[in-house]
């Protein structure tokens, strides 16, 4: 049976190569969790709290780094995870702006290193990469504010 790993996480905003970074979300699962992997339906979707704004915009081919550091020493595993981080992609030539979910999880996830059944292990003292998504050439993407964010991290062991 899985279990939920409580942890503070975040998102940060990097270059290609990961050398500039800037945090530009952060909470604690237990208030982005709802206590359940699925999104939560009725009162518990109410309690969710609204993806942060951000004045920055990620480049294209920059990265949207996720981060975790655990509250106990313990291991996270993406086929027991999942978690949508709300997120606005600009094209760069025409302007328009689309609205997308960063997915978080094994079978449909976003995040290049935390998919196909990644076991990533947390440690208290420091934020351990999980994953990254790469914004598409020819795009600017910031976070999306008008909708909520979820993520739950599990582990099976």
């Amino acid at each position: 049976m899985a279990s939920e790993e409580p942890s503070a996480v975040r998102l940060l905003f990097a270059d290609a190569e990961e050398n500039r970074r800037e945090v530009v979300w952060d909470a604690h699962t237990e208030s982005v969790s709802a206590n359940s992997k699925a999104f939560p339906v009725g009162a518990n979707a109410d309690a969710l709290p609204y993806m942060a704004s951000s004045p920055l915009w990620a480049d294209e081919n920059s990265k949207v780094v996720l981060e975790a550091k655990s509250d106990a020493a313990d291991t996270v595993e993406s086929e027991e995870s999942a978690g949508s981080f709300p997120v606005l992609l600009r094209n760069k030539k025409t302007g328009v702006i689309y609205k997308k979910n960063l997915r978080v999880g094994d079978a449909n996830g976003d995040f290049t290193g935390f998919a196909a059944t990644a076991d990533v292990a947390l440690v208290t003292t420091r934020f351990t990469r999980l994953g990254s998504y790469t914004v598409p050439a020819g795009f600017q993407l910031t976070l999306d504010p008008t909708r909520k964010v979820h993520l739950y991290l599990g582990d099976d062991t």
